[in-house]
């Protein structure tokens, strides 16, 4: 049974305004405006009240991601210092050119401002697929992250890399990375951390050096598979000074001397989403007849995609 706010509060539905002269009460059949109007409100204050706790919680429980706002580092905590991030930046933009690889570098506060009740491995996970770190049919991103006041670093590999790799993750934190940070230098501690990824992950040396001799045979594949190569490599040349010699024997439609020569020039370039046009142009350099004939350039194709990897969660976390 609902309860009557106005006998909860001790005002009754009706107002007594005053006495007649015979000594009765005088009974206003109306409801007490202001009474009822305030009871309301505390009622809806108390609502909302409950509401806007409920929403802080929900928001206290969600993980909040931060913008990106580089490429290469993110320092959001400010611990690298201007000359080292020079370097970082560097190479990093030197693995992403000579290896197609994208290697992040990003540094928070604490955990506890991102999100409640999770882990660096649960929250790095989320930040690697919502900035879509590497090539997204390779997944073969890398991302580094620091937070500095929970003194706790991971790195996470894209869904791209096998247990081999994650093996050399692990010993990119625990060697190249920890050392340092032990030692208080955390931008140091990044620096080799970005340059053990790429020694030990992103361009391993072959170490044939000490292979066994039963791998004597696939070595010799190797070889006839490169001389093949090589071989259809020096066809194709040939064959094209071969055609080339054979058209210049061919005689001019106008004077009738050899040694024709043959060109195509572009005379409208082809874009993502128009065909262009050429001119293949054979020239005699004795009487200067020319003879032109035009030929269609397919458009060009678009580039790949360098970003959309993925992360299945794989990586290597290390405190100090």
């Amino acid at each position: 049974m609902a309860t009557d706010p106005f006998k909860k509060f001790g005002i009754g539905r009706f107002s007594f305004l005053g006495q007649s002269r015979s000594g009765d009460k005088v009974v206003v059949l109306r409801r007490d405006s202001f009474a009822h109007d305030l009871i309301q409100g505390i009622e809806m204050k108390r609502l909302f009240t409950t509401l806007a706790a409920f929403a802080f919680a929900c928001a206290a429980h969600a993980q909040q991601y931060p913008e990106r706002i580089a490429p290469g580092v993110n320092d959001f905590a400010d611990i690298i210092d201007e000359e080292t991030e020079g370097r970082v930046v560097a190479r990093l933009a030197e693995i992403a050119a000579d290896h197609d690889t994208e290697v992040v570098v990003a540094t928070l506060s604490s955990l506890r401002f991102y999100a409640q009740d999770s882990t660096i491995e649960a929250y790095l996970e989320g930040l690697f697929n919502s900035w879509a770190i590497g090539n997204a049919e390779r997944n073969d991103g890398l991302m580094i992250l620091v937070f500095r006041d929970d003194r706790e670093v991971r790195v996470q590999a894209g869904a791209g890399y096998d247990a081999a790799a994650q093996d050399q993750i692990a010993r990119v934190v625990a060697e190249d990375i920890l050392p340092s940070f032990r030692e208080g230098n955390l931008a140091a501690g990044l620096e080799t951390g970005v340059n053990g990824l790429l020694a030990r992950v992103i361009d391993p040396p072959v170490a044939n050096a000490a292979a066994p001799a039963g791998d004597a045979p696939k070595s010799n594949t190797l070889y006839y598979i490169l001389g093949g190569i090589a071989a259809a490599i020096a066809g194709l040349v040939g064959l094209s000074r071969y055609n080339k010699a054979k058209f210049a024997k061919e005689p001019c439609p106008s004077c009738g001397k050899t040694g024709l020569q043959k060109q195509n020039v572009v005379l409208i370039a082809a874009t993502l989403d128009a065909q262009g046009e050429g001119e293949t142009r054979i020239s005699c350099p004795s009487c200067g007849h020319v003879t032109a004939t035009t030929y269609t350039i397919a458009k060009l194709s678009p580039p790949e995609p360098t970003g959309g990897g993925q992360t299945k969660g794989d990586g290597a976390t290390g405190k100090w």
